[in-house]
């Protein structure tokens, strides 16, 4: 087997583009399990169960470490990825999805193609070299990832905080670090649109369940008028669909009343939002417990500090 010299640059811009280059986990499972084919060994390791980025960290970890054994693999992965051209399951969202989507996996794989120049040339790295490398990056890289991902959207969330923008402007922000929240925890969000009747401020899957969205970054709290039309949105949608109205100063007492009972959406504070984006718990588990409480009392408000006290 000829050993390849691949760069932590490499290894890191692998990881990045695995977990953009297609947009549905299906998609997903199909081109890791076409690249592994005849390494049953490797798939076998491999939790589908969990977030695309996982996965591919927790792929790329595995190439990593057993380098030696895998070098052709690793290799010949990367050349597959750096030839795309097309990424058909992101080609058929609709917009604005497809153009951000579109978007961030055509700069994975350009990333991609930059840091592996010349990694056709084979050379034989010392046992010395292989030592250092690995202790070197002992860190868990992919748990040292997440941290670093979800400290930017805190970072995000904070500087909207202190901004001094237009409310609209800010408001914008809010919808779109929503967005990326969802996208970092895999729920297949769909950025904000207008049907020609209403503005929704983006939506999500999580796990069967499709959710719809309202987003209110303002300095005062969210009325019931505000819920009113929102529910009459969810409600417009069907029974399949579920609502969140996340409001970062919060809900009115009447807001709170008048869907203490068999509310068609859950609530999001911007305590509620701290707690996940501070990595107190994480956005599905969250939404969990909002979403229990929710059908054991048919209350739109369940804070997450009360979850975290249980």
């Amino acid at each position: 087997m000829t050993q390849q010299q691949i760069s932590m640059e490499g290894y890191n811009a692998l990881r990045e583009a695995l977990a953009v280059v297609t947009w549905y986990k299906r998609e997903f499972k199909t081109l890791v399990r076409t690249a592994l084919r005849g390494h049953s060994e490797l798939m076998s390791q491999l939790d589908f169960d969990d977030t695309k980025r996982n996965v591919a960290h927790e792929l790329v970890n595995l190439l990593q470490d057993n380098e030696a054994r895998y070098a052709d693999l690793t290799l010949q992965l990367i050349q597959d990825i750096a030839a795309m051209e097309r990424f058909t399951d992101i080609e058929g969202l609709e917009e604005p999805d497809r153009s951000t989507r579109l978007g961030a996996a055509r700069e994975a794989v350009a990333r991609l193609r930059k840091a592996t120049t010349g990694l056709a040339q084979a050379i034989h790295g010392t046992q010395q070299r292989r030592t250092e490398f690995k202790k070197r990056y002992a860190t868990d890289i992919t748990a040292r990832a997440k941290m670093d991902e979800m400290t930017s959207l805190r970072g995000r969330f904070i500087a909207l905080q202190q901004a001094t923008d237009g409310r609209q402007e800010r408001g914008y922000a809010f919808e779109k670090l929503l967005t990326d929240l969802f996208d970092f925890y895999d729920l297949e969000p769909h950025l904000a649109y207008t049907n020609g009747t209403e503005q929704i401020d983006g939506s999500f899957r999580l796990d069967t369940d499709d959710y719809i969205v309202e987003a209110k970054w303002r300095t005062d709290k969210s009325t019931r008028s505000d819920a009113d039309i929102f529910a009459t949105k969810v409600r417009r949608k069907g029974r399949n669909v579920q609502g969140l109205f996340v409001a970062v100063a919060g809900f009115t007492q009447d807001f709170i009343n008048q869907y203490e009972e068999a509310s068609p959406f859950i609530t999001m504070d911007g305590a509620d939002l701290y707690l996940v984006l501070d990595n107190r718990l994480s956005l599905p588990q969250a939404l969990a417990s909002k979403r229990r409480h929710l059908s054991d009392t048919g209350s739109c408000f369940y804070s997450l500090q009360s979850a975290l006290n249980h």
